[in-house]
């Protein structure tokens, strides 16, 4: 993973000024419980909005700059017990926003995790970007039908640009209603807030990184 220099190219939903200077608030646009949906269309390789508008044309990446984000495992939107990762990330409107992925992607995720983690980094102090790659099934039920899994890759932020991602983290209660059950097993998770906790699983997440970036 790559320190971002100074000069550095922003990722697209770079959010500048989200800071009141005189008030100290946060110009944010959330309503606890409802961020703003993105999702991940596994059939066509796109991001789309909440009305399935695509925001990315096939297979291209997608970048965002997690200010919370969760790894669990539940039963939730009628899909059956499986394995999720969680993104609420602010777009260039300074919405929160929630991304939902499950599946291969979740696997290829877990690659990343552990270089991070090596680095004294988490998922919410990088530019984290999101990258469609074109699979063909191998499976007899639906042997060479084209889909997509993401893969990911990190751009370390800078010290101030970590210290903006902490603040929104710990100010906003951040979480999303539709997919709050009360009986996730959490393997790991950061600034994720809901009005009930979920179960832990310790014994999988591993320690928390010992020291923030410079």
């Amino acid at each position: 993973m790559k320190k971002q220099s100074a000069t550095a190219a922003n990722p697209p939903n770079h959010v500048t000024d989200i800071m009141n200077h005189e008030t100290g608030e946060l110009n944010v646009l959330y309503f606890p419980g409802h961020p703003k949906v993105t999702r991940f269309d596994a059939g066509l390789g796109v991001f789309t909005d909440e009305e399935k508008t695509p925001m990315t044309k096939k297979g291209d990446p997608f970048t965002i700059r997690p200010v919370a984000f969760r790894l669990f495992t539940d039963d939730i939107l009628g899909m059956g017990k499986k394995r999720w990762a969680e993104f609420f990330y602010l777009n260039e409107a300074r919405i929160v926003c929630n991304l939902l992925m499950h599946g291969y992607s979740v696997d290829e995720l877990m690659k990343l995790v552990p270089k991070l983690y090596y680095e004294q980094a988490n998922i919410c102090q990088v530019a984290l970007t999101i990258k469609p790659i074109e699979k063909v099934s191998k499976a007899e039920e639906a042997r060479g039908k084209k889909f997509y899994i993401c893969e990911f890759s990190a751009v370390r932020l800078t010290g101030p640009e970590c210290q903006l991602n902490e603040l929104i983290g710990t100010t906003l209660p951040i979480w999303r209603k539709d997919t709050l059950t009360g009986d996730a097993l959490t393997q790991s998770s950061r600034h994720y807030t809901p009005p009930i906790q979920n179960a832990s699983a310790e014994e999988e997440s591993g320690p928390e990184p010992a020291a923030e970036p410079a």
